[in-house]
């Protein structure tokens, strides 16, 4: 029993859906995955407190509070321009944190 597209007109647009839906699955489960397991970070360094940066938007950094002994973060959001020079630089480090972040639940 094999649907031809003379038989069922909506099968036109029913198949190149279906196909567009199973790819967007595989991609958010696959960047879910990839985040899950990640355990290389950027964090920077600002007046004796670590931060470690979850995404950059144009200019600025989306940065979160870390503690790098125990891998936590808090669940406070901060953004930081991207205002560097010579004189005073934005230094970024990238760290290897073993086993991934730990997200305290709220």
């Amino acid at each position: 029993m094999i649907v031809t597209l003379k038989e069922k007109p909506w099968s036109r647009f029913a198949f190149p859906l279906a196909i567009f839906t199973l790819i967007s699955i595989f991609s958010f489960f696959g960047g879910y995955i990839n985040a899950e397991y990640s355990e290389n970070f950027y964090v920077v360094k600002s007046n004796s407190e670590e931060y470690l940066v979850i995404e950059q938007v144009g200019d600025k950094f989306i940065t979160v509070p870390i503690d790098l002994s125990t891998n936590e973060v808090t669940s406070e959001y901060i953004v930081i321009e991207q205002k560097s020079d010579l004189k005073n630089p934005v230094i970024f480090k990238k760290e290897r944190l073993e086993g991934g972040i730990i997200v305290p639940s709220s």
